[in-house]
């Protein structure tokens, strides 16, 4: 058995522990999630099976991306990067609406997410560019990889600020992973947050739309709303969103009736709330049957309803999975290009699932991040299992480079040895 893991489940044998973990969990909780699905479905388990159809998918990617060598994919990166800032153009321009957003590509009956592509694209094109000037120095190379990521961050953030904001702050990871002077990162720091205080003051400042409809029928009727609106009309929602995280003036009586755009928010704290120590149990969730997005946008806040205080256990494995992929770069990693990609596609994952986190328990404003690999969405899990495949992939290139190191190491000992024992 041993030897057949080894064989073909090379790499940092913890990250695959926690890959597979990762995946039983989320079968496992989305069979808890998704009875809102099941209901419009007319089909209890068909939601379920799709989901592990997508883990499963997912999980093949990973496993074949992990074979491949990394020398290969890192020729084939500008042309990944291309594609990608293609497919995002043409989403932002020409895609199908979902949920008020113009940001999926319709390719015949599958709906795909350019977005999310491109997330892994910037990582993989600025550590490229980054490892390629190595020798002129991480500053004289810190504008063009702005430039790269800025481009298409810039039209994402046009129907996705959420995401635009992700790919920033990964970057300004990937920045102090790569040794830019702090002169610069106090400059460019400075300025975007000064520019994201002032678009959130003017979020603030700018009157609301005044909200009529109450329920899941408001949430359906705001989706036709956004889908009709032009390119540009996505602030309007944004400071909506903004709105309701800083609203201090909601009522809190027994009269209160949950209705509006803080339909889901509400339903959210409440399974929240629901939880307690101990939680309802497995399968037991009430808040299931009331939120329209528990399978995907609030899927944290059901976990906490029905695990309680032992849903920490998630969080946790991120952490774990990013201080392993730290430890991973650390002690073997001694090429600059393998950290990068390793710490960008891992800040990525960790960053994203903690904001969906924040988001389920009332402590960041709603945005449509997913929780990576649990949250219901095909595009999302497999472009997650492709993160974790190249970060295996480059776990099993350092630890073949350390293994042939350490068995020149001993053919040279053993050398040494004969040759005292000759003399």
């Amino acid at each position: 058995m041993r030897n057949f893991i080894d064989t073909f489940f090379k790499g940092d044998k913890v990250i695959w522990l926690l890959f597979c973990t990762f995946i039983v969990l989320s079968a496992l909780i989305m069979y808890s999630a998704s009875s809102f699905l099941a209901h419009r479905s007319s089909s209890y388990y068909g939601p379920v099976w799709s989901h592990c159809n997508f883990l499963f998918i997912g999980f093949v990617v990973a496993f074949v991306v992990h074979h491949i060598p990394f020398r290969v994919i890192n020729k084939l990166v500008p042309l990944i990067y291309l594609v990608s800032f293609v497919l995002v153009l043409l989403a932002a321009f020409g895609g199908v609406s979902v949920n008020g957003a113009s940001r999926w590509l319709s390719l015949g009956p599958i709906n795909i997410q350019p977005s999310e592509l491109m997330k892994i694209a910037i990582i993989l094109m600025v550590s490229y560019v980054w490892t390629g000037r190595a020798d002129k120095g991480a500053d004289s190379s810190f504008w063009w990889c702005a430039l790269i990521c800025v481009v298409p961050a810039f039209i994402i953030m046009l129907d996705n600020m959420s995401t635009f904001l992700l790919i920033m702050v990964v970057f300004a990871c990937m920045t102090l992973y790569a040794g830019v002077s702090w002169k610069i990162i106090w400059k460019v720091g400075g300025s975007a947050l000064a520019v994201l205080v002032l678009l959130v003051g003017i979020a603030l400042l700018t009157p609301r739309e005044q909200e009529s409809n109450s329920g899941v029928a408001s949430i359906e009727n705001a989706e036709k709303k956004e889908s009709s609106k032009s390119l540009f009309s996505r602030g309007a929602t944004w400071t909506k969103r903004v709105h309701k995280f800083f609203d201090e003036g909601r009522p809190h009586d027994e009269n209160y009736k949950l209705e509006g755009d803080t339909y889901q928010e509400d339903r959210a704290k409440i399974a929240v709330a629901s939880g307690k120590w101990f939680g309802v149990g497995i399968g037991n969730s009430v808040q299931r049957d009331l939120l329209p997005l528990a399978f995907a946008d609030f899927i944290f806040s059901i976990i906490v309803e029905e695990w309680g205080f032992f849903a920490l256990l998630i969080p946790m494995l991120y952490l774990i999975f990013l201080y392993r992929v730290g430890i991973m770069v650390q002690n073997y990693c001694s090429s600059y290009n393998y950290a990068l990609v390793s710490l960008g596609l891992s800040t990525m994952i960790v960053v994203q699932a903690f904001v969906n986190i924040f988001i389920s328990v009332g402590l960041f404003p709603v945005s449509g991040q997913s929780l990576p690999l649990f949250s219901r969405g095909g595009t999302s899990i497999v472009i997650t299992c492709i993160c974790f495949g190249l970060i295996l992939n480059i776990s099993r290139e350092v630890m073949e480079q350390r293994d042939k190191q350490r068995d020149k190491e001993r053919k040279e000992v053993k050398k040494r040895e004969l040759k005292k024992i000759e003399s």
